[in-house]
């Protein structure tokens, strides 16, 4: 049975937060090389996802896509903002052209439905034979249709949950690992951006995962995971749990970092991974 990575590019690491629709292209240029090196010396299949950065999430916060049709601009907000996210897209596209990984790009949108932000009904048949026939999927953070809110955002930690756990992927590959490239090291007791003496967690597991979740949901600084990266814990978490993959929480602005994760070599980084 063939093994199976799959990676989220954060959209921190490939965009400038600061400048709307600005990519960092020699970034993007760098990791998916290292996608590639890590492909061929692993002999693992690939799955990349990426985030949109400052891409979509400008009309995504102006027209509060998030919340649904909610209003006369809301249409004109998710077309916007799938524009956008689709933009972004077509970079790592070209990029990953150019590195030889052979991109099958799947839009997360024509492929899942959710309900409450949650993917509730995914078609992941086209991607399964992309895979089979040697291609390297690329999904990335999309609006989608919701069953109960008309539209919602499909994170692309949603997308790679709804794959990860997806029956007939796991039927026909085995998930080794998920990785989410990041711009800091892990998960730290502390925000290493204010504490510079903040540890990293280098192990989240059953004996501490309750701890940091709680921390979170009180609103605590106990723990650096709120937002986007208590979302990327949980996630991790599940997945791990119900398929016994890996979960790692790695710096890709560090060159190299992500091929190391992706080969199973030692690096700095937060591994997620149930024990049960």
């Amino acid at each position: 049975m063939d093994e199976i990575v799959l990676i989220k590019l954060g959209g921190s690491i490939i965009t400038e937060p600061e400048i709307v629709e600005k990519a960092k292209e020699e970034e993007i240029e760098r990791l998916l090389h290292e996608i590639k090196e890590a492909s061929l010396k692993s002999g693992v299949k690939i799955i990349v996802g990426h985030g949109g950065g400052s891409f979509p999430h400008v009309p995504a916060k102006k027209y509060r896509v998030n919340e649904g049709i909610i209003n006369d601009e809301s249409l004109l907000g998710t077309s916007l903002t799938q524009d956008a996210a689709a933009r972004l897209h077509r970079i790592i596209i070209k990029h990953a052209l150019e590195a030889s990984l052979q991109p099958f790009s799947i839009p997360p949108s024509a492929i899942c439905v959710t309900k409450n932000k949650r993917i509730k009904k995914a078609f992941i048949d086209t991607l399964i034979f992309a895979l089979e026939k040697g291609f390297t999927p690329f999904v990335y953070g999309d609006v989608g249709l919701d069953i109960k809110q008309g539209v919602s955002i499909i994170s692309t930690e949603e997308i790679l949950r709804a794959i990860a756990l997806n029956k007939k992927v796991n039927e026909k590959f085995k998930v080794k690992k998920v990785i989410f490239a990041t711009d800091v090291d892990g998960v730290f007791n502390s925000d290493p951006k204010v504490n510079k003496d903040a540890k990293l967690i280098q192990k989240i597991d059953e004996t501490n995962f309750n701890q940091i979740i709680k921390a979170t949901t009180k609103g605590e600084r106990s723990f650096n995971v709120t937002g986007g990266m208590k979302e990327k814990v949980e996630k991790l978490f599940e997945i791990s749990r119900k398929t016994k993959a890996i979960g790692q929480i790695v710096n890709a602005t560090k060159p190299n970092f992500l091929y190391k994760a992706i080969v199973g070599e030692e690096v700095l980084s937060t591994i997620v991974k149930s024990e049960k």
